[in-house]
């Protein structure tokens, strides 16, 4: 006899997802989001990734993918309702000593757990946000477990930006333990899961580092762009531009508020300008050092924004072998003719 598995009891509140290839900003945003009184701080879950991209593979049957989601998600709720596995590190940018609420939820870290908690989580109703990397098409999951009850953020930005956040990266895919990244085994080569079977990553792990940067973008942004094409008619889908964001927040903002169905406290005001929001340049940013060796608040701020497109567009060709930059040189004219240019 064949066994299901079911979950058909849940705490409320809505489940906002927000996706994105990693570099394009989901940290700033979750910062905004963390700012509805409606919502959680935000959390992130390497957990629920793995759970997708399973899922995604038919590695996982439908009704275990949807209970363990629901399961985890439920512990989620209940844990942020007790102040239970929050972040405390000061310096992580997801920390919850960053959030706007940091003293409402350090002082559930003194509060009793049960039934009186439970009411507490059935009572507030609070939505919750998860933060996750470049799930993509696979956050289909999502959508046939939460329905009406789920909101798609993605964050997305242009792909010749995203090279040297990736380049930094790329070395340690497969390599180090600190890469949670699921992998596959393809015709006996180890590859990241988000690679289709293509000419392009084909002896992936011989390849230097601009060009598995080179790849990686292109796998990454060709699926983002068909993932984008499938939901934007959705109500409940919502493309956050990472460039127009930061130099103009005050439509995105508006959407936001429209799809969460509330409106984002005043406290956003100190938000936006401690992300120095909105900007004159899109690399004007916040000095980190994380953020730095992307450009962000370097000498390319004062470049006007075509010729340090061009600058950038240069040195990736400087880097890379010349027929993977032809094909990332395609990938970018399809992102462009689905996003516009900010300048």
């Amino acid at each position: 006899m064949d066994i299901l598995f079911e979950r058909n009891v849940s705490y409320p509140g809505q489940i906002i997802l927000l996706d994105g290839v990693s570099g394009t900003g989901k940290t700033m945003i979750h910062r905004l989001l963390d700012s509805y009184k409606v919502n959680h701080p935000p959390r992130f879950s390497y957990t629920i990734e793995q759970i997708c991209i399973a899922y995604h593979f038919n590695k996982i049957s439908t009704d275990a993918a949807i209970t363990l989601l629901k399961l985890h998600l439920d512990q989620l709720k209940y844990d942020l309702n007790i102040g239970r596995e929050i972040n405390l590190r000061k310096n992580d940018l997801s920390s919850i000593l960053k959030s706007s609420k940091k003293y409402a939820y350090l002082k559930k870290l003194f509060s009793e757990d049960g039934e009186g908690a439970i009411s507490n989580v059935f009572n507030e109703k609070k939505n919750l946000i998860i933060v996750t990397h470049q799930l993509l098409e696979t956050t289909k999951l999502f959508q046939k477990t939460f329905n009406k009850e789920f909101l798609n953020l993605h964050s997305v930005r242009h792909p010749i930006y995203l090279f040297n956040h990736w380049s930094t990266y790329v070395p340690l895919l497969g390599t180090s333990v600190r890469d949670l990244t699921l992998w596959k085994n393809q015709e006996n080569q180890i590859i990241p899961w988000f690679f289709t079977d293509s000419k392009i990553n084909n002896n992936f792990t011989a390849l230097h580092v601009g060009d598995k940067t080179l790849v990686c973008l292109i796998e990454l942004t060709r699926k983002m762009i068909s993932h984008h094409k499938n939901c934007e008619k959705k109500s409940n889908y919502l493309a956050i531009e990472f460039e127009k964001f930061v130099l103009d927040p005050t439509h995105i903002i508006d959407r936001m508020d429209k799809v969460i169905g509330s409106k984002i406290k005043k406290s956003t005001r100190r938000i936006l300008y401690d992300e120095k929001i909105p900007r004159k340049n899109i690399n004007s940013g916040k000095n980190l050092p994380i953020y730095l060796r992307y450009g962000a608040g370097s000498n390319e701020s004062t470049l006007n924004h075509g010729n340090d497109y061009l600058d950038k567009l240069k040195k990736i060709e400087d880097q890379t072998s010349s027929v993977y930059f032809k094909e990332f040189k395609k990938t970018v004219m399809e992102y462009e003719q689905n996003f516009e240019l900010w300048f």
